[in-house]
């Protein structure tokens, strides 16, 4: 078991029961800081599934199209136990005004929390580290590859630490207008949890968004799941 949590490719994770999975179509505003882009990106998030790589749920048929879904259009896989990570990728989205993000994730064991991140870094950096040899590599089927874990680790590490981690998950980067953003997603703290190095979240509180720049990723809109009792005792 763990060998094949550390090392199969996501698309072969096992997938359980939809009931993990929302569709916050009762997704409420309370946090504008732009009206056109809330607006907007509202309407693209209240039909997302809001699932994210190594959650422990299934995003149905339509996983493909799903925004955080994988696999997906969000992430891109460039390496299999190198750098140090279990696995890195990279958004499908090039990076703009020089400004990259990159997802690493570290499987601890059955019973530990895997490491989740997304870390916003300068596309120079990142190009520079992914040229040392042998550059990243992901074998067939996105399987272990024959190179040492600690393969450019120094390097890498190194690069993180001229960055900055901007979530503790894989949030998919969405472009609008000129300017990319971060989808954000927390978790009921009482329900989150891990199952097999696998996440459970089974409760979103909200949804937040980020415009990503050069300095600190500045919050434009924050969504949250409607109060239907709450919406019901009001209508009486």
């Amino acid at each position: 078991m763990r060998w094949q949590l550390a090392c199969i490719p996501l698309l072969f994770f096992t997938t359980v029961s939809l009931a993990f999975a929302q569709k916050l179509h009762g997704l409420e505003l309370v946090y504008t800081r732009n009206d056109t882009v809330c607006d907007g990106l509202g309407k693209m998030l209240r039909s997302d599934m809001h699932c994210r790589p190594l959650d422990d749920t299934s995003c149905g048929p339509s996983k493909a199209s799903g925004l955080g879904a994988y696999p997906g259009d969000s992430y891109k896989q460039i390496a299999v136990n190198e750098y140090g990570y279990t696995e890195i990728a990279l958004p499908t989205v090039p990076p703009k005004n020089g400004v990259a993000i990159v997802y690493v994730e570290e499987f601890q064991g059955d019973h530990r929390a895997r490491l989740m991140e997304a870390w916003k870094i300068t596309d120079t950096d990142l190009q520079h580290v992914l040229a040392l040899p042998p550059g990243p590599m992901v074998g067939k089927n996105g399987s272990q590859i024959s190179v040492a874990k600690e393969t450019n680790s120094a390097a890498f590490s190194a690069m993180l630490g001229h960055g900055q981690k901007v979530a503790n998950e894989w949030s998919p980067v969405v472009p609008f207008g000129e300017a990319q953003f971060l989808i954000s997603r927390e978790c009921e703290r009482s329900s989150e949890g891990w199952s097999y190095g696998m996440h459970v979240c089974p409760k979103i509180t909200a949804i937040s968004v980020y415009e990503i720049n050069s300095h600190q990723p500045a919050l434009q809109c924050k969504f949250r799941p409607r109060n239907t009792a709450r919406d019901d005792k009001n209508k009486k």
